[in-house]
């Protein structure tokens, strides 16, 4: 698949659809498809606010601590558990790591989660 096409909103829905219909055909139970849509939603509502990023190349560890940050800083409390910042970054770091197993440019995310 190509990695990007144009606007970083449009390649990341692409991107996002190819994945959770990847996860399903591989069995992925109920509740982690739920957690995935949770998490990976809110990075497109981020994606969708932000200014740093225009296209998908430009998404790198600056922009994933950001967006942790700025999640983190809206939740109830102000602050994530270690076990959910744990989580939030195995759900993103699942999600690029499909992303540079199938893009057909051979770009990789693997310096993101380092």
């Amino acid at each position: 698949m190509i990695l990007e096409r144009g606007d970083i909103l449009l390649d990341y829905n692409r991107w996002l659809k190819s994945y959770l219909r990847n996860a399903k055909h591989r069995g992925v139970s109920r509740n982690s498809m739920l957690i995935y849509n949770r998490v990976l939603n809110r990075l497109k509502l981020y994606i969708e606010t932000q200014e740093e990023a225009t296209k998908l190349r430009e998404i790198d560890q600056e922009f994933i601590l950001s967006f942790l940050e700025e999640f983190e800083e809206g939740s109830k409390n102000g602050r994530f558990s270690t076990k959910t910042k744990t989580l939030y970054i195995a759900v993103l770091k699942s999600f690029f790591v499909y992303i540079s197993d199938n893009n057909d440019e051979f770009y990789t995310y693997e310096k993101e989660f380092k």
